[in-house]
């Protein structure tokens, strides 16, 4: 399994998100070498008999803890947010 601190790119977020909503990755500009590359990574698994794509383990921990945390916290390597919690502070008026 790969390890939860694994960087992934915004290119990678798309293809976890493509595979588990069912989405051909063509139509968003994946090419197939870049499915290749998340297969061989252990993100997602490929069926050579219907050429669907499906998340492996891996893939399915990884896009649950994108959608719990979000990427910043994701990618962060002390995980704390790197982005995000900007709070508005708008002037009180009487």
């Amino acid at each position: 399994m790969t390890k939860a601190t694994t960087k992934l790119s915004a290119q990678d977020h798309v293809i976890l998100f493509c595979v588990a909503t069912g989405t051909d990755h063509a139509s968003v500009g994946i090419l197939p070498q870049a499915m290749q590359s998340m297969a061989l990574r252990g993100f997602i698994e490929h069926d050579r008999e219907t050429g669907a794509y499906r998340l492996a383990d891996s893939g399915r921990a990884t896009l649950a803890m994108i959608l719990d945390h979000g990427p910043a916290e994701m990618n962060s390597k002390a995980g704390r947010r790197v982005a995000g919690d900007v709070r508005l502070q708008v002037p009180r008026i009487d």
